[in-house]
């Protein structure tokens, strides 16, 4: 079964799991014996869509000129004595698939949600011919993305168990289709989605600092051949100098920890290191600059960059990789206690850097500040590339779907808002400027933890983070406040965390591992 891909978590349980249908290939004979049936119907049309029944259906679909006839893009539901069927009407232009790739996952999605709304568990999809591994791997990727919702209710919400296509044209056995890169990326890709939005929809009671850690031991454990780990708990932050971090989090009893999973996927060239780092403020409350009630009940989500990098990690290792990789996650509780740390300390970071905490809020850059500087130091990547839901200023300048992109490195930018595109995670590249170094520039310390205004407040944010990245480092920052969480259920996207960034980040590492591999494959994205 193509399930097999999905080398674990079928079903959703321990933290971090993620709960996946089974994917079966099966020859278009054998559609007209099932029950639950779905037509993926690819056109260009000339007459208007009609409401068929059944056989009517069947016998249209044998016929060429029925494919080409269909004029808009709807969804149907017929009854009729063999059951429930669906009708899926594709209006996409298969003739441009980079165009298409954002069409054939809505179709993915209406099949799921449609398929929720009737409460089908195995849903049956007959492929048209037109459609080829390349257009399958966007529709199931659609489909994986909107079959899946955050629930701890009692009953289940709507989850479709099995997904069975149907085509006489695709590769003759499940193996040989799930054998193809391209494909493999792409459920590869929604599932490493899936996994950063179960982690970051999980509640602080259950997703702590120490419990995340257990997440990343696991990925190690699962990989123990590929994949190493390793963990700075408490107080062994200060004897290491990670003194911004250990502050961030000694006001609650769950530990701050830098955790951190290298992956040698490339040995050949072992210098050239790509790393990823996540933010995981597991739980925010303001600290002793609280936050008010209606900005700090979501703040559980305040972890989702963390999520998504290990996410991105996870896949890149399991779909193997030719890329050396490190992901580091900066996980702390920023909370109220006799230990916490006050507005006007002045602490040493790991790079020497003195700072001026100007707003106990503004916690997350403290913890990367420290986290960019030990990693840098530790396993000297060329490329580091950091994702965090860091400051409200960049919601409010881009929205809650765009996330804000800040570099030193033009070529690196364009790789990810390439990259960006392709997964339909849109970004946009914000500037960091001379003003917003003056501006973080510290009265009593080298820095000042917000700088001396309101405004600019996430290109100050990246200002600030900038001074601990080191000569020679391409460096990204992507700000995900925006998109991390949705109120509202979209398309693709269920209410809640969304899993932002994993995609983005995944296809950005395939990218850099096609080049690295002696034989590059077929490149879906090109």
């Amino acid at each position: 079964m193509l399930g097999t891909i999905f080398k674990r978590y079928f079903t959703s349980g321990k933290l971090g799991s993620v709960k996946l249908p089974r994917i079966n290939l099966r020859r278009a004979t054998d559609f007209q014996n099932v029950k639950e049936k779905v037509f993926l119907i690819n056109n260009k049309a000339n007459i208007e869509t009609k409401k068929y029944d059944v056989k009517v259906i069947e016998d249209l679909f044998q016929q060429e000129s029925f494919i080409t006839d269909i004029k808009k893009t709807k969804c149907l539901w017929t009854w009729d004595a063999s059951g429930r069927s669906l009708y899926l009407v594709d209006n996409s232009d298969l003739t441009n698939l980079k165009s298409s790739s954002r069409d054939l996952r809505l179709l993915g999605g209406s099949i799921a949600t449609a398929s929720h709304s009737r409460l089908v568990k195995s849903t049956n999809v007959l492929v048209p011919e037109l459609y080829g591994p390349e257009h399958i791997s966007y529709v199931l990727n659609g489909f994986l993305l909107a079959n899946n919702s955050f629930s701890k209710k009692k009953d289940e919400d709507p989850f479709v168990e099995e997904i069975n296509l149907f085509s006489n044209h695709l590769p003759e056995s499940e193996e040989k289709l799930a054998a193809i890169q391209d494909y493999r990326l792409f459920l590869k890709s929604a599932e490493a989605t899936l996994f950063a939005r179960s982690l970051a929809n999980e509640r602080a009671d259950v997703a702590n600092t120490q419990e995340m850690m257990e997440v990343a031991k696991e990925i190690a454990l699962a990989n123990p051949e590929k994949v190493t780990f390793e963990a700075i708990i408490g107080e062994d932050l200060l004897k290491n100098q990670l003194n911004l971090h250990y502050s961030v989090g000694k006001g609650s009893k769950n530990p701050p920890i830098l955790a951190m999973l290298q992956y040698k996927g490339n040995p050949d060239q072992a210098e050239d290191i790509t790393a990823i780092l996540g933010k995981g403020l597991c739980f925010d409350s303001g600290g002793l600059n609280i936050k008010p009630t209606g900005s700090m009940e979501t703040m559980y989500t305040d972890k989702a960059g963390a999520c998504a990098a290990l996410g991105a990690f996870r896949s890149a290792v399991e779909l193997g990789l030719k890329i050396n990789l490190v992901c580091v996650i900066g996980l702390a509780e920023n909370f109220i206690s006799e230990k916490c740390y006050r507005p006007s300390d002045i602490i040493r970071s790991h790079k020497g850097l003195t700072v001026e905490i100007g707003n106990t809020d503004a916690e997350g850059r403290l913890v990367l500040a420290d986290a960019m500087s030990y990693l840098q130091q530790k396993f000297k990547p060329k490329t580091l590339i950091e994702l965090s839901t860091l400051t409200g200023a960049c919601v409010i300048a881009l929205g809650k779907q765009t996330g804000g992109l800040f570099s030193n490195n033009d070529e690196l930018a364009q790789e990810l808002l390439a990259a960006s595109q392709v997964v339909n995670e849109p970004l946009w590249r914000l500037p960091i400027s001379e003003e917003h170094r003056e501006e973080i520039k510290g009265s009593y310390a080298d820095l000042d933890s917000i700088g001396k205004s309101r405004f600019g407040g996430s290109s100050k944010a990246a200002a600030f983070l900038e001074r601990f990245v080191e000569d020679g480092v391409r460096w990204a920052h992507l700000d995900i406040a925006g998109p991390a969480d949705t109120a509202s259920s979209r398309p693709l996207t269920p209410k809640g965390a969304t899993g932002f960034g994993a995609a983005l980040v995944l296809n950005y590492i395939h990218k850099i591992a096609s080049k690295n591999s002696v034989e590059t494959p077929q490149q879906l994205s090109k």
